[in-house]
């Protein structure tokens, strides 16, 4: 198996979904310390590491790819000449360490040092809760009414992940502490629920605790800030509205790994999609497609053996997102929030009245091609006409999201149909009395 630093590093600090056991179950006997949230991807030959800490500081740093590993403050944000020291030290001293002992550290050494200097780190005086809402309205004030429409797809995702039957396992990553008693899904739900990204640019609204640890999450994300969101069509006719959307992430996820890089110029890449239901997308868009198909959580069957199902048609994904259509009650109940209204473009939240809403997402991504000779290794994509299946989960980079959205009016009871059903069954009484 080709493999190097770089790849194990950004495989083992991407979050993950909690498999093998419900978080729901779990019952914390004391408070779990707090930690910021990090993200990493490669860049430029180097590693780039954005560490959330507070739920409101972003810290960017990068960790050269090739000894000696330096590692370098890039963006500070608004913060203090001490705290802009103390980082500074921080970066100092790990690339000392790199130059002064090359061949005991680790790139993966002096990522876990950067990490952990950061949790240990204390990054502010306790903030209150009104400085920390200012600090979020600014940071949304600033933004570009892109950004602000990623954010608000973002917290629709979120909501549903929250409203799936898997919520413990695909409504992650969240910060931590939406975790530890059961009640993750309901808190998600609690902290989205009057959350409204246009509305807290006045400023005038103070954030609880959760709001503000969520809205900070979603602003540390990438996506926002270089991903773009088109409306590619809409249609309309009496009964339903049809919108598809667009996510570009093509520009967020960083350059391919050393790994991926080899396997392409190995094998070749193609385009392939994969249909999937709503509930599953917050968790696959943070996460990346994984191998489900020898655990519960399989959907279609694995008729061409374990891997992630993908196709060379967009029409074939669109058929196996449909079948995971979301319009259960469950899912109602998400859709009923300001975000989806100003994704769609819509007027205003009556038009959600007597609508039953659906949404068909179906992923792109570029995947490593099968060998073009017979091979040994048991984690090679396979294909078998329009399907791919795809083992390592590594050999996947999505690079954008489709949303078909449907609104389809629901079927009311004609009022001439009651008219007649009343008048039957007058005739019915009658009759029966006469007899």
């Amino acid at each position: 198996m080709i493999d190097d630093e770089v790849s194990f590093v950004l495989q083992h600090f991407q979050p993950g979904p909690v498999f093998g056991g419900s978080q729901a179950d779990v019952v914390e006997s004391k408070p779990r310390r707090k930690r910021g949230f990090s993200s990493l991807k490669y860049v430029g030959g180097a590693v780039t590491v954005s560490y959330l800490a507070d739920c409101v500081l972003l810290f960017k740093f990068e960790v050269s790819s090739v000894k000696p590993y330096l590692v370098t403050c890039v963006g500070f944000g608004n913060n203090s000449l001490q705290l802009k020291k103390k980082l500074y030290k921080i970066c100092t001293d790990l690339s000392s360490s790199t130059t002064s002992d090359k061949n005991a550290t680790s790139l993966f050494a002096v990522v876990s040092s950067l990490l952990l200097s950061l949790n240990n780190l204390r990054v502010c005086k306790d903030s209150t809760d009104m400085e920390k809402s200012s600090i979020l309205s600014r940071i949304i004030f600033q933004s570009t009414p892109s950004c602000r429409r990623i954010w608000d797809l973002e917290l629709l995702l979120l909501r549903c992940a929250a409203a799936g039957n898997q919520r413990d396992i695909f409504c992650s990553p969240v910060p931590e502490e939406f975790r530890g008693d059961g009640w993750l899904a309901e808190r998600v739900l609690a902290a989205t629920e009057n959350i409204n990204i246009n509305e807290l640019c006045s400023g005038k609204r103070i954030l609880h605790q959760q709001e503000q640890e969520l809205l900070g999450f979603l602003f540390s994300l990438p996506r926002a800030e270089q991903g773009t969101l088109r409306t590619i069509s809409r249609t309309r006719n009496r009964s339903n509205r049809r919108i598809e959307l667009c996510l570009d992430m093509e520009s967020t996820i960083g350059e391919n790994s050393p790994r991926f890089a080899h396997l392409a110029k190995l094998h070749g890449v193609t385009t392939a999609f994969h249909g999937t239901k709503i509930g599953s997308i917050w968790s696959i868009l943070n996460c990346g497609l994984r191998n489900m198909s020898e655990t519960k959580y399989i959907h279609n069957g694995a008729m061409m053996g374990s891997g992630v199902y993908l196709s060379d048609s967009y029409k074939v994904a669109s058929f196996f997102a449909a079948n995971n259509s979301s319009s259960s009650g469950s899912f109602q109940l998400s859709w009923q929030h300001l975000s989806l209204l100003r994704l769609l473009d819509l007027s205003s939240p009556d038009v959600f009245d007597g609508q039953v809403i659906s949404c068909f997402p179906v992923f792109e991504a570029q995947i490593i091609l099968p060998p073009q000779k017979k091979s040994d290794e048991k984690d090679c994509t396979r294909r078998d006409g329009k399907y791919f299946v795809v083992p390592n989960n590594r050999d996947i980079r999505i690079t954008k999201l489709h949303l078909t959205f449907e609104l389809v009016k629901e079927k009311s009871f004609s009022p001439f149909l009651l008219v007649i059903f009343i008048f039957a069954g007058v005739i019915y009484l009658y009759c029966s009395l006469e007899s």
